[in-house]
């Protein structure tokens, strides 16, 4: 691979103000330097066979001339473009060069290899100072901190990007993200960090957190290149779009974009720049041309071509500016017009160098300081009085030279003239044919030398061949143990997987003749059970017939009662009205119909699947997907207070009689126990493995919790010891439960469509009825304990009698339709109404006496999944699927 320096049209340099950014000129830390404005090159000064299988990255040391390239011999090698010679190698690296950085005090070179590490060489002595390993794949962009010497920046196609400590040698922090990164470039203070990604992202990132600051969609492929503009106010970008883009780093907004047709990014890793005055922008292409765009009006200014002719890609570029006058000089004639007549013009050709300006070398500029541009401006004065003295001594060495040829050859002019012609003829015969003998053997030697440059190429390219083969062959053997080593691994762990299918299918036969045994006794237990089921059926209807007869008894006795009842009701009314204080008084409430919402409160994120009332207030409780347990004042609809530390979702929600005690059913799979005056968490009640969808509190001890989960249990809880007393296993999930008046009974509703009723001490099945085609959804107790309503997702409520089961009403409506496995409908507080909400965000209210519709309820704007009635008869209460309370009144 070689390297191309090139020269500008003009060796003209003009000494410019910085560049201001909004009104200031940025100042450096140290003193200002001179800035100069960089020209347009158009000539290739040096071209300089570099390395062997191309070179990837090129930089110039900081305020110097030397130049450091690397390439895919694995060499770093150092030049003096001045006169295109190499100053020094660095040797080491165990892959190839993909990118080359230098510290600001030129004492440390770091280099981003192939071979997943970074190598940091003392550029003085020529030693590796550091290896820093980490990286777990090709390292491919490297860069250092202006501000300081210590800090590296690497990334690699491992999808991180790792900030190293010089001195200590080891990484302080890794960035990791899902896109590779091809290039990098640091801020100028060292605290952020540019990168540019495959996936066509310009990320930017904080170097000491490792947070995303920004980031912007710069191409539509690949990122290839991120140049810093020496004061850091914009960075350009190249892409395997083929587009440069320049950002201002500030807002990363696009300040020019710059693209040819004859410009093609070739390679990932393919590195543009731009110019150290930010005017001009330059980038290689795969015919080998170099493009530079102005940076002021976004066009092409020029095109540099034959720099590097075979079909090469241009991976950096580096402009060089050179002072190149030419000198004529007249030949000095002693008197011999006639013999020197036919002398063409002496040609002098004199190389001054005044300026080398490059992409990585800015003069800085200060008011104040321009003793050090007097001193360059000396430096090159001085270069040229010594061109003229070298100009005028070699001129007198000619007209010295001329003098002794010409007393030299004399005697020889005058033997000429002397009349001996054959001896002369013969002497012009031998001087021409030794003249073409020596043409001849100049010829010869120019092959031999042709031959010998192309066997020394061969030669070394066959050694190079030679080494990748050694290693592959390595490489190759290393393989072929390691696949050994696994086929054995392999072959025995197969022997060991026949030996347990061998087992497996010896039990497999038990288990199999086990299970025909065991299908042999279910069929047997089956037709028992059916003769069991058919004499338990008469004894049903022998025991039905005789409650029957106790119901009308009952019913009579009931009457008399209530009759009883309300004359002593009557007697305790003042002006109208019931004291509440007053023994029974508390009893007995009126609801009436609902008809308007007065209050819609957004309660809850996700939805609210659960509502209740404190016992005789008008205080609502809420839960929802969000975790969080709410108390609502429903006068003024206001949050009166929070309760936090559920792990899941609330599905369910019981208070006890007292209204001390708040306990929610989760989908964490526990229960929490609340206090409802410090709002702190009195229990978690774990022994459920999967959620909790069901819970309630004894209505005559507060003491006694029972819960229902999807692991086909019903637990029975005491809150103050805070463990479980009894476990109650059943083949189906049950989705609602209640407490009996008496805290004896628990009724359940379950997937399958049954109600049952279980013993609570003994935990033994009472009853069991058909309620629904479908699986329960709910299951309330009427105030006086005698009527217990289920709805089902066969979208009918059913209002049983508790004492024998039996269906006492059926509320149905076309436009009414169960969301979810547990929507809750419930009873009034007087036990006359029936309500139960819709898919369809409507709330259906029907009469428990006829059995008829009274009312539909519209202001939900999604499913109603609860539904709760005051205690004190109003108001009434329903949440829906996003979260929303009505309270209607």
């Amino acid at each position: 691979m070689k390297i191309c320096l090139i020269s500008s049209k003009t060796a003209s340099i003009q000494k410019l103000p910085r560049p201001q950014v909004n009104g200031v000129v940025p100042q450096s830390e140290d003193a200002a330097e001179p800035y100069f404005e960089s020209s347009i090159p158009s000539t290739c000064w040096q071209r300089i066979p570099a390395h062997d299988g191309g070179c990837a990255s090129i930089l110039f040391e900081c305020k110097s001339s030397k130049l450091i390239s690397g390439g895919q011999d694995r060499e770093i090698k150092i030049w003096d473009t001045r006169s295109g010679s190499l100053s020094n190698i660095l040797y080491g690296c165990l892959g190839s060069v993909l990118d080359l950085s230098i510290t600001h005090d030129n004492k440390f070179i770091i280099t981003a290899s192939s071979s997943n590490d970074l190598n940091v060489w003392d550029a003085n002595s020529g030693r590796i100072r550091h290896i820093l390993t980490g990286h777990i794949n090709k390292v491919c962009a490297v860069d250092v901190s202006r501000s300081s010497s210590r800090y590296v920046v690497s990334a690699a196609y491992d999808r991180t990007i790792k900030v190293w400590d010089l001195q200590k040698g080891y990484c302080n922090n890794t960035i990791i993200f899902h896109s590779n990164c091809n290039s990098l470039s640091l801020s100028t203070d060292g605290l952020t960090l540019c990168s540019g990604h495959v996936d066509g992202s310009l990320r930017l990132w904080d170097v000491q957190t490792g947070k995303l600051l920004r980031e912007v969609a710069a191409h539509s492929q690949a990122v290839t290149s991120v140049s810093l503009s020496q004061y850091g106010n914009m960075i350009l970008t190249s892409g395997r779009d083929n587009l440069h883009n320049l950002f201002d780093i500030r807002t990363f907004e696009i300040c020019g974009t710059f693209r040819s047709n004859a410009n093609r990014v070739a390679s990932n890793w393919t590195r543009s720049r731009i110019s150290p005055d930010e005017s001009y922008v330059s980038a290689g292409s795969v015919d080998g041309s170099v493009h530079i765009w102005s940076v002021s009006n976004n066009k092409m200014v020029s095109t540099l071509k034959n720099t590097h002719p075979q079909y090469f890609v241009v991976h950096g570029v580096a402009l060089v500016i050179l002072w190149l006058p030419q000198i004529r000089v007249e030949p000095y004639v002693f008197g011999h017009d006639n013999q020197f007549k036919d002398c063409s013009t002496i040609q002098i050709s004199v190389r001054i160098m005044s300026v080398i300006v490059d992409f990585s070398l800015i003069k800085k500029h200060k008011v104040g300081h321009h003793s050090e541009c007097e001193a360059s401006h000396k430096w090159a004065l001085a270069y040229e009085e010594v061109a003229i003295e070298a100009i005028k001594h070699a001129l007198k060495a000619l007209r010295k030279r001329h003098l002794v040829e010409e007393g030299a050859h004399a005697p020889a002019l005058a033997a000429l003239n002397r009349p001996f012609v054959l001896q002369g003829s013969e002497w012009k015969e031998k001087a021409e044919k030794l003249e073409v003998e020596l043409q001849q053997c100049y010829k010869a030697q120019a092959r031999l030398s042709e031959q010998l440059v192309v066997e020394v190429a061969e030669s070394r390219a066959s050694k190079s061949l030679l080494q990748e083969k050694e290693t592959l062959i390595t490489d190759l053997q290393n393989e072929l143990n390691q696949a050994r080593d696994e086929c054995s691994h392999l072959t025995e762990l197969l022997g060991e997987k026949t030996k347990a299918l061998e087992l497996l299918m010896a039990e497999h036969q038990d288990l199999k003749a086990q299970i025909e045994a065991i299908t042999l006794r279910a069929n047997n237990a089956e037709a028992e059970n059916k003769t069991l089921v058919d004499r338990w059926m008469l004894q049903k209807m022998q025991d039905a017939e005789r409650l029957n007869e106790a119901n009308a008894l009952y019913g009579d006795m009931l009457d008399k009662v209530k009759a009883a009842s309300i004359e002593k009701l009557a007697r305790q009314q003042v002006d109208g009205v019931v004291r509440q204080s007053e023994e029974g008084a508390e009893f007995y409430v009126e609801s009436s119909i609902p008809s308007t919402c007065k209050q819609r409160i957004p309660a809850h994120d996700g939805g609210c699947a659960s509502i209740l009332f404190e016992y005789n207030s008008s205080k609502l409780i809420s839960g929802g997907q969000d975790r969080a347990i709410k108390m609502w004042d429903t006068t003024s609809g206001s949050l009166t207070n929070s309760f936090y530390g559920c792990l899941g979702s609330v599905l369910d929600l019981s208070i006890t009689h007292d209204n001390k005690f708040i306990i929610a059913a989760s989908s964490s799979n526990n229960l929490y126990v609340w206090d409802a005056n410090s709002g702190r968490i009195r229990h978690t009640l774990t022994g459920h493995i999967d959620k909790v969808c069901a819970v309630d509190v004894s209505k005559f001890s507060s003491r006694y919790v029972v819960s229902a989960a999807y692991d086909r249990t019903i637990k029975v809880w005491d809150l103050q010891k805070g463990y479980c007393n009894n476990t109650i296993i059943f083949h189906s999930n049950c989705n609602s439960l209640a407490f009996s008046m008496d805290a004896l009974t628990i009724c359940s509703g379950h997937v399958d469509g049954n109600l049952r009723l279980w013993d609570v001490q003994t935990g033994k099945l009472l009853s069991e009825v058909v309620a629904h085609s479908q699986a329960v959804t709910s299951v309330s107790l009427s105030r006086n304990g005698n009527m217990i309503l289920t709805s089902g997702r066969d979208n009918l409520h059913n209002l049983f009698d508790i004492r024998t089961l039996e269906i006492c009403g059926t509320f149905r409506s076309n436009a009414n339709r169960v969301a979810s496995n547990w929507s809750r409908s419930c009873i009034s507080a007087d036990d006359g109404y029936v309500t139960a909400g819709s898919v369809d965000g409507s709330v259906h209210i029907w009469s428990v006496s006829n059995g008829k519709k009274v009312s539909t309820l519209k202001e939900h704007t999604s499913s109603v999944l609860c539904c709760s009635w005051s205690g004190l008869g109003n108001p009434l209460a329903t949440s829906d699927k996003s979260g929303t309370i009505c309270i209607w009144s």
